[in-house]
Parts: C-alpha cells; structure tokens; sequence
C-alpha cells in the first residue's frame, strides 16, 4: 500500500490539521470573586496575585471562609491577576472604645474600608472628647479579638505605676513638641494592645 501516491484500493490517510485558530495565554487573565473572608476592606475591589497576599489581606482561611478562600487561591494559581471582593453578612460590627466602654459598630454604620471610614469620620466623632477612642479598621471578629488600653500622660506618674501594663514600656508617657500648646489630655499616652 502506498502512503504518496493516489491509492486506488482503500488506505490509511494521515494528516495534521491545526484547527486551534487562537491559543489564549491564561497567564493574563483577570477574574473577580466575590467572597466571606474573614479579614479587609468591605465593598471594595482589592487587587492580589497570589495566596500569600490574599492571606495577608484577607485573613487565613477558617470554617466559615473556606470553600471562597480556596476558590481564590486555586485561581490565583492559574492567573496573574485578580480582584477580591469582601462581604459581609448583616451581623458584622467593627469593634469600639468609646471613652474606655467596649461596644461594637453595627447594621449602616460599620467600618467597611477606608474611604467608608473617612466619610463617617464626622458621625464617629473620632477624635472628639465623646468620640470612639478607638475604631476597628474592618469588620469581624479578628478586630473585635483585641483589646487596647491607654495610659495617658500624668505628671504624677501614678496612672502609669498603677498600670498593669506598664513593665512593656521603658518610662511613664511625658511630653512633647508635638503636644506643646495642647492641655495634658492631648498629650502623649502609651497604648498596649493587648
């Protein structure tokens, strides 16, 4: 049987056909996922490129997040690029001091990111004598985990000495240039994050 001539008699015929027209590079794609993850910014499309940012971001994954954290991870695997988005469900709350009464932020007037912190910033009072002394920067219970404890500047040091903090630091809080022209309040305070 001949292969290179014309057969007259059935035969074997082989040829290659490239029929692929255009080969995408997956290494350039882009994708979004929309997922619970325990940690970071809420309501706002956050660049990652791989597993480790999206830890550093958005937390370890746990039993809650599991199935959305792999899910971005396997294709963060395959992509050079990805958006996550966090959300969250109607119970999440941003921990917060409020002149030294643990409480928690929720429903509307959760902290989601930054630029959700920095329109509420008025309606926190953050900064003002009956303000929030401290805001959890995002919503969970990663925030709600911490405790923080401030020893204000006192020139007795007493508040200091009888801090239960106080072997973490070198000195009690004094003063400074930065403060100078402020009443003692608003001077400097050690903060222990605890």
């Amino acid at each position: 049987m001949a292969f290179f001539t014309p057969s007259q008699s059935p035969a074997v015929v082989t040829r290659e056909i490239d029929l692929t027209g255009i080969v995408p590079n997956v290494g350039t794609s882009t994708g979004v996922f929309v997922g619970n993850f325990r940690w970071g910014p809420v309501d706002k499309p956050t660049a990652v490129d791989n597993e480790a940012r999206i830890v550093t971001l958005f937390g370890a994954p746990d039993t809650n997040n599991s199935v959305d954290f792999h899910t971005a991870a396997y294709f963060s695997k395959y992509s050079s690029e990805m958006f996550l988005v966090r959300v969250t469900d109607s119970n999440a709350g941003n921990a917060y001091d409020s002149n030294g009464t643990r409480s928690s932020l929720t429903g509307s007037s959760i902290v989601k990111n930054r630029e959700n912190f920095d329109d509420q910033i008025t309606s926190l009072n953050v900064g003002t004598d009956s303000a929030h002394s401290f805001v959890a920067k995002y919503p969970g219970d990663l925030g709600n985990s911490l405790s923080i404890e401030l020893c204000p500047f006192d020139l007795g040091d007493s508040a200091f000495d009888n801090w239960d903090h106080n072997l973490k630091f070198d000195a009690a809080p004094g003063t400074s240039a930065y403060a100078s022209g402020k009443n003692a309040s608003n001077d400097e305070v050690h903060v222990a994050i605890v």
